[in-house]
């Protein structure tokens, strides 16, 4: 990421027109590279979603302060998409996934990820912090989703910190590739990475690690439109 642009030549075949005489024209393309920095939109409004959690604690307690602080990194996921020309984010996109002769027909994750044609290209679970039970439970979703469509859906952990251990982890990973064919991408975008249950994210207000969400957006728009 420390090149800020792209460069690519294309080769274009013309005839002359005066003699019919095939031609090579060699055109050169510089792309500047959109990054995520500390005045993008996305970042500016974690921010300021970051400092309204003190306020959520003291005047509704530590629940709605955690159910605020796992808010938060859905908004991060709809705000980082947003920026990218051929994707949508979706909340409540519910799916039909069927076992045997049975189904159900409310599968869904945190979003959805849908292209301009509204193909499912990505299914994302956002978590505040990522531990065992956790990633127990997206491996399920996965699954789920896994059943619901035909498309390879590509999945993803997207956290601010994580808990859980390295062995655990590759544990669900092999879990998820064995029941659906793939693993799922982990993204851990605070600066701070792992978790201390003394220190909440309302009283501590990290940061992002804006190189590691860089890499959440580059996966993001790299996906196929």
């Amino acid at each position: 990421m420390t090149d800020p642009l792209f460069y690519c030549i294309i080769v274009l075949w013309i005839r002359e027109y005066s003699t019919g005489a095939p031609t090579t024209v060699k055109v050169e393309f510089y792309f500047e590279k959109i990054m995520l920095t500390q005045s993008s939109i996305a970042v500016q409004n974690y921010i300021r979603d970051l400092n309204n959690l003190q306020q959520i604690y003291d005047r509704k307690g530590p629940r709605a302060a955690a159910n605020a602080s796992g808010d938060l990194f859905e908004r991060l996921v709809d705000d980082v998409v947003s920026e990218i020309s051929h994707l949508k984010s979706l909340k409540n996109d519910y799916l039909t996934a069927h076992c045997l002769n049975e189904s159900r027909d409310n599968v869904q994750v945190d979003r959805h990820i849908r292209n301009l044609e509204n193909v499912l290209k990505i299914a994302i679970e956002c978590k505040a912090y990522l531990d065992a039970s956790y990633c127990m439970r997206a491996v399920a979703n996965f699954i789920e989703i896994s059943r619901a469509t035909d498309n390879d859906v590509k999945f993803v952990l997207f956290c601010g910190q994580r808990s859980i251990a390295e062995s655990t982890l590759r544990y669900y990973q092999a879990l998820c590739k064995e029941a659906t064919g793939r693993s799922f991408e982990l993204f851990v975008v605070n600066d701070l990475k792992k978790r201390d249950s003394k220190k909440p994210i309302y009283r501590e207000k990290f940061m992002l690690d804006l190189e590691e969400l860089n890499r959440f957006y580059e996966y993001m728009s790299s996906s196929i439109a």
